[in-house]
């Protein structure tokens, strides 16, 4: 059977962002929004107080305000905000349906004290972030995660040509110019990887595999991102990389494994990944981020600190430089 069971998520380095509230064209107005997802606007007051109450009642958070990485709850939040009207919206797309007679069982775990004690912060800041929204509200949207993992988890197969490259700015460049010419891209790869290691072209990656859920895209795209992002961004940065592109050539839905019961998995298990599969969504609604959260990772589906923005993980499609 898959394993499912270690948590996923990449980590982002800890960084304070200060850059001033910036307007933006047509559409809602960027003023006074955190984000706005989908023409939607999340109120820039509404993820501050959620905030100032954690700051208030949570131990953890007034921990991570003495270490002055409060910027990691703030966009933890944010990307709860967005994450939450994504899936909304593909809930709809998909069929999916809250039963309001299993909802108890969606409810946050309890803290868990071992995870908030632990050198690694990441884990604790989502469970404080639990405490800021409303117990049924998160309930809901972790039925409605945990649905779509079981409409797709063990059914997605793909098929993928991959490069590595030491330089961020190589890689970041070939991704671009690869969604801009993408005939090109099997060329521009080996060109790319001239002197190193070779692409690794036509791969499959199984449907029994988490993987196929972490880079869950539509076919055609294009992703640029630190190697093992989904296990350790900062890692990986601060070691100044190694970096991937990706291109999606193919994405199949097969048969489930025999052995293979989404009934059987809790919804933690599922929940875990199912952020990745509201990708296409991101992409075909698009994501304004209020700058001072930084920039949005559309790879690991989270904002991330503006400085880091360089290495930050990009999905793009064919014959388009946006992420």
């Amino acid at each position: 059977m898959m394993r499912i069971m270690r948590r996923s998520g990449a980590l982002v380095a800890v960084a304070a962002s200060s850059l001033l509230l910036a307007a933006c064209g047509g559409g809602p107005s960027q003023v006074g929004a955190a984000a706005i997802v989908d023409g939607q606007s999340i109120s820039l007051d509404g993820v501050q107080t959620k905030l100032d109450t954690l700051i208030k009642s949570d131990k953890f958070v007034q921990q991570l305000q003495q270490q002055r990485k409060l910027d990691l709850v703030s966009r933890a939040i944010v990307s709860r905000e967005v994450l939450y009207k994504l899936v909304d919206k593909a809930a709809q797309g998909e069929g999916l349906r809250v039963d309001e007679r299993n909802l108890d069982k969606y409810l946050p775990s309890p803290e868990s004290a071992q995870t908030q004690g632990s050198d690694d912060p990441a884990a604790g800041v989502e469970q404080s972030v639990d405490k800021a929204f409303a117990p049924q509200e998160a309930a809901r949207h972790r039925m409605l995660l945990a649905e779509l993992s079981a409409k797709y988890i063990g059914r997605v197969s793909l098929t993928v040509d991959r490069v590595q490259l030491q330089d961020p700015a190589k890689a970041r460049d070939l991704a671009d110019r690869i969604a801009r010419e993408p005939q090109q891209a099997t060329a521009l790869m080996q060109q790319a990887a001239a002197g190193g290691e070779p692409p690794s072209l036509n791969e499959a990656v199984s449907n029994n595999t988490p993987q196929s859920l972490a880079l869950f895209a539509e076919p055609g795209s294009v992703l640029f991102t630190p190697s093992n992002a989904q296990q350790s961004q900062q890692s990986e940065q601060a070691a100044g990389g190694p970096y991937q592109v990706i291109v999606i050539k193919k994405r199949d839905l097969v048969a489930l494994p025999p052995d293979l019961d989404p009934t059987k998995f809790q919804p933690d298990q599922l929940i875990q990944y199912s952020k990745y599969l509201l990708r296409p969504t991101a992409l075909a609604t698009g994501i304004n981020l209020n700058p001072r959260y930084g920039q949005w990772d559309t790879v690991n589906m989270q904002a991330g600190p503006a400085d880091e923005a360089a290495v930050a993980g990009k999905v793009l499609t064919p014959k388009s430089s946006s992420s």
